[in-house]
């Protein structure tokens, strides 16, 4: 039972820290979009960058023992669900396409970062 929620607290912060990241690397890009006056491309291309680097490390920091891949795994479901939430809070428009790539991008993003930080172990 104790193992569970750990796994489960462990995901749901690492999770919350990716969103936390990206929300805080799209501001910053977003400042220099406005003063480079960057594309649309480039804005979506540098926006998916900044989705796999968020969660990336932050499944780096917040997987730190045992159960890497479910916390991992949870951590990119977590953050996919809070990205979507501010997505359309903010005024954006529901995409079921958009979620479900933004979904296998974290998700194998986790998946990798699991596996790496579970050699290095």
């Amino acid at each position: 039972m104790a193992e569970k929620k750990s796994v489960v607290l462990g995901g749901v912060k690492g999770g919350l820290l990716a969103f936390v990241i990206c929300t805080v690397a799209v501001l910053v890009t977003a400042l220099f979009a406005k003063w480079f006056n960057l594309s649309q491309t480039t804005l979506n291309i540098v926006g998916q960058a900044v989705k796999v680097a968020a969660v990336f490390a932050a499944v780096l920091i917040a997987v730190r023992d045992g159960a890497y891949v479910p916390k991992a795994l949870l951590v990119a479901v977590v953050f996919c669900i809070a990205s979507t939430v501010c997505s359309l809070i903010a005024g954006g428009s529901f995409s079921f396409g958009h979620v479900m790539l933004d979904l296998v991008i974290a998700v194998a993003t986790a998946v990798i970062a699991a596996l790496i930080k579970s050699k290095r172990a």
